[in-house]
């Protein structure tokens, strides 16, 4: 009995000595979608799901696919994925019609990002995104399968101030007429969205799938005539209440001039065109991170201040929008920029490295996030910190101040020039299996590269120096010896 006591223990000790990386937590029927959640918002247990790390996935299986949903779920504040595996769909569904629909079931809140995979929503319906709200500095990624709400308003099925991803999404649907299907005040990208149908059963009419209202829309295999810039709605407040009273909207006035350079900030990108406007022909894209050089402008056309610029080396010449002239965003597109662009990230990214054999961090170089997990960046060093955001492998970022040694961690304050964003960053640390590993590495460039050549080129001169200096002391014996015999005869 004690021998399997032991053997027991043993096992738990190995389990726990796991190296902490992002979590997988199973919907296994015991552990809830909403248990999940918290657990993955908290990193810490939550009813019968085990605690998250870092950027978690929740995975359903076969028992768990069907999901009846009848109160709101918590808010998104952190990195989380919720998956079902092809062929299987996970359902996530509210009582059908007549009966009430179930609450909306999913809050992005700022910092936050939900990403769906294989995941349907049916029944659900709440003021401001039936399905789906999205506050600013939140982000959606929803890829495969459908979405569908019941009586909505403010955006039937979605309603966005943040960054929402639609790709490969079959239906959307908004059951009440006058209403849009997406409701959108910040960043829509659409991609091979088969149709988005804002209707009622049984009824055809003509209300628009997509109300832009000073938000940027990118479409690719959809529809453009979905899409009308109309709005109608107040802006949200916060996570607490769904709706408060309106933020103020920012005006924002052009600040760029011709000859200006500047960054198109964020992680999305903007269409180049042919002449300032939305109508004007779609000539290419400037993609999150790229530089362009202002020749003409601003010129004010659709509600946005545009630009004629040129990028890739002149390559690519057309117009582009600054930004809206009124927007809830509060949020230019591009901002000027004079600075040095960051080093292009290694491919593969590296692993983490153990912390003796990883290379110095210095305040002005390069590093980059290495491993598998997202990274959390805070506003303050040290864990009570409020937590920014988070980073993915392979971001490249300039070591602006640090390190400063708080709970156990040396913290760095790093920027992501392509973001535009700041923070501080834990550089590594120790494992629960007592192993210390480095997640923010040096990342050398070709300036650095040319710097370890001179070195070794001035190290090579003076050791050149020193082998000749060590045939000085020989030269000299020899003389003395000649002076020695010249005086002994």
């Amino acid at each position: 009995m004690n021998a399997r006591i032991l053997i027991l223990v043993c096992l738990l000790a190995l389990f726990i000595a796991a190296p902490a990386h992002a979590a997988d937590i199973i919907l296994d029927g015991a552990c809830t979608l909403h248990d999940a959640i918290t657990a993955a918002n908290t990193d810490a247990p939550a009813g019968n799901c085990p605690a998250g790390s870092g950027a978690d996935t929740i995975r359903a299986v076969w028992e768990t696919r069907d999901i009846q949903l009848t109160a709101p779920l918590p808010p998104i504040n952190s990195a989380i994925t919720i998956v079902m595996h092809d062929p299987y769909v996970l359902k996530l569904l509210g009582p059908f019609r007549p009966a009430p629909p179930a609450p909306r079931p999913f809050y992005v809140a700022s910092g936050g990002r939900l990403t769906l995979r294989n995941v349907h929503i049916c029944c659900v319906g709440a003021e401001y995104g039936g399905a789906v709200l999205v506050e600013r500095g939140g982000r959606l990624d929803f890829i495969g399968r459908s979405l569908g709400t019941h009586a909505s308003t403010c955006g039937g099925a979605i309603y966005n101030e943040g960054m929402v991803n639609l790709t490969g999404v079959s239906v959307i649907e908004s059951w009440l007429v006058g209403q849009p299907a997406i409701y959108n005040r910040g960043n829509l990208n659409l991609s091979s969205v088969r149709f988005i149908s804002a209707h009622r059963i049984d009824e055809v009419h003509t209300t628009p799938k997509v109300f832009n209202d000073g938000g940027t829309v990118s479409l690719s295999g959809t529809d453009p005539t979905s899409v009308t810039n109309a709005g109608t709605c107040a802006p949200i407040g916060s996570a607490a209440a769904a709706v408060s009273r309106p933020a103020p909207e920012c005006k924002l006035d052009p600040h760029l001039e011709p000859g200006d350079r500047a960054i198109r900030s964020g992680g999305s990108y903007s269409n180049l065109r042919a002449e300032a406007g939305l109508s004007g022909e779609r000539v290419g894209r400037i993609e999150g991170g790229a530089v362009v050089d202002v020749i003409e402008g601003p010129v004010e056309a659709g509600g946005y201040n545009w630009y004629r610029v040129t990028a890739a080396a002149d390559e690519l010449e057309g117009w582009i929008a600054e930004a809206p002239a009124r927007s809830f965003n509060c949020a230019y597109y591009f901002v000027g920029f004079d600075g040095e662009l960051p080093p292009a990230a290694p491919d593969p990214i590296p692993e983490r490295q153990e912390c003796a054999e990883a290379e110095p961090l210095a305040v002005g170089a390069w590093a980059l996030i290495a491993g598998m997990t997202n990274i959390n960046y805070r506003a303050e060093p040290g864990l009570a910190g409020a937590r920014s955001g988070s980073l993915a492998p392979g971001t490249v970022l300039e070591l602006l101040d640090g390190p400063e040694d708080a709970d156990g961690y040396e913290w760095w304050q790093v920027r992501n020039v392509v973001q535009g964003i700041e923070g501080w960053l834990a550089q590594g640390g120790v494992m629960s299996s007592g192993e210390c590993l480095r997640w923010l590495l040096h990342l050398e460039t070709e300036e650095d590269a040319m710097d370890d050549e001179s070195d070794m080129d001035e190290s090579a001169d003076e050791t050149l120096d020193e082998a000749e200096d060590d045939t000085e002391p020989e030269e000299s014996a020899d003389e003395d010896s000649d002076d020695s015999d010249e005086s002994s005869e």
